[in-house]
């Protein structure tokens, strides 16, 4: 079944979702990934409750924040925090190699990340460096 997504931005990840929810209405539990809160949104507009979704984003992005935030819990369950370090200075610095002295970087580089619900969100975040779990 195809339900094309041409960015991975929310709004794309709902209209992606929405035609998967559509052509395949039997589901009765969904789970998603990196542009999950759209997939999320397009199932509680089709009845789906928190407790019949696992939604785990990628990234621990504002939004995921935010979704952590609401006073009670929604299809988003998790984020991946990655690692900025991986994602923004070794990034950084394979291109100015790859640039500078014509040195392509690896094809496939991985990077860490740590998972964070609503419970626990401070604390990953305060581990990855990223802000006080207070």
């Amino acid at each position: 079944m195809a339900a094309p997504q041409a960015k991975t931005d929310t709004e794309n990840a709902f209209n992606a979702a929405n035609i998967a929810l559509t052509k395949i209405p039997q589901f009765k539990h969904w789970g998603g990934d990196e542009a999950v809160l759209g997939a999320v949104r397009a199932a509680e507009g089709r009845g789906f409750k928190a407790d019949n979704m696992i939604g785990v984003g990628i990234g621990g992005s504002d939004s995921a924040l935010s979704e952590f935030k609401k006073p009670n819990p929604t299809g988003f369950y998790a984020t991946v925090i990655t690692s900025p370090k991986c994602r923004g200075e070794e990034t950084s610095e394979l291109m100015y190699t790859w640039i500078k002295d014509g040195k392509e970087p690896p094809l496939v580089t991985l990077t860490t990340g740590m998972l964070a619900t609503r419970d626990n969100v401070g604390e990953m975040r305060e581990k990855m460096g990223l802000a006080s779990a207070r």
